[in-house]
């Protein structure tokens, strides 16, 4: 019966939780990290996430990988370091500024 009492409570946490996300996503990895912290119930999986569907939407966590390697047969030149220092001691030109008069 308290369990029960604690359910809209849990759906209320969850859902803020997501409102602080950008893309009001969260891997369910990060939520298993502080399900206790939030209060949530040990099967929140099933008794918070699954029967509020009208609410929550459990999609499949697969995601493209983005981490990439350069190629093997790219080399970079000796003086690569030296043109990058190079163009770092260069005046900084924020985005609103004016291009006109700079050299």
């Amino acid at each position: 019966m308290a369990m029960d009492d604690s359910l809209p409570l849990a759906v209320t946490r969850l859902v803020k939780l997501l409102s602080m996300s950008l893309s009001k996503k969260l891997p369910l990895r990060a939520i298993f990290k502080v399900w206790r912290e939030l209060g949530l119930p040990d099967n929140f999986e099933d008794s918070v996430i699954s029967s509020n569907s009208d609410i929550f939407l459990l999609q499949d966590g697969n995601e493209p990988n983005t981490h990439f390697g350069f190629p093997p047969g790219m080399r970079l030149k000796k003086n690569f370091k030296a043109k990058v220092k190079e163009w770092q001691r260069l005046p900084y030109v924020g985005p609103y500024e004016e291009l006109g008069w700079r050299k």
